[in-house]
């Protein structure tokens, strides 16, 4: 049943994403030659791929073929105006469109990305054009943040953007922790659902 589900989902993005098409490949493959190795493989390597196909499946949808966004880039260990509150009068804007990824090619840009990053006791931001990522849709400030923290005193919030040019210039302000732990709680039981079936 995943096998026929792949394959069905592998020419939809054939036909909607050209460029997408050889990744899709590779893992039919894989999929195909776990069957082989024994059944219990074939459930493991059958999951994963139906959750890579479905989160590639995301990712064309999000893609927005002939728009191109214009995003703020800077670092501010390198240029101090990058960090908040941000002065983008001094700054120039970049046009995504421009920029290119070598590891996927034909991808093109189609957010904007701003990285807060607290190493050590010391704040740097960083601002980009972003190619893969989850835009923020429906939210009051169009950002879709995802918020990691580690040892040694590492905190990291990346947050993306699509709504306007230069959306990766303002401060994001975070709601409540407790929608912060009701949004972890139904990605993580989401993710468990799919791992099940």
């Amino acid at each position: 049943m995943c096998r026929r589900r792949i394959e069905r989902q592998c020419s939809d993005i054939r036909r909607a994403h050209p460029v997408l098409a050889h990744r899709h490949q590779r893992l039919l493959f894989l999929q195909n030659t776990s069957i082989s190795s024994g059944l219990g493989r074939v459930t493991l390597a059958c999951r994963r791929v139906c959750l890579y196909t479905q989160r590639q499946r995301v990712l064309v949808l999000t893609h927005r073929e002939g728009e191109a966004i214009k995003c703020w880039e800077c670092n501010s260990h390198a240029d101090p105006r990058c960090a908040d509150p941000f002065d983008n009068t001094s700054l120039p804007i970049a046009e995504c469109a421009a920029r290119s990824l070598q590891h996927y090619p034909g991808l093109a840009a189609t957010m904007c990305r701003k990285i807060r990053q607290k190493v050590n006791g010391n704040w740097r931001f960083i601002r980009s054009c972003a190619f893969l990522g989850e835009p923020g849709e429906g939210t009051y400030d169009e950002n879709y943040c995802l918020m990691r923290t580690g040892t040694y005193d590492v905190f990291v919030e990346t947050c993306t953007c699509n709504s306007k040019d230069g959306c990766n210039t303002a401060p994001h302000h975070g709601g409540p922790l407790w929608l912060l732990a009701l949004a972890t709680a139904v990605a993580t039981w989401t993710l468990l659902g799919a791992l099940r079936q």
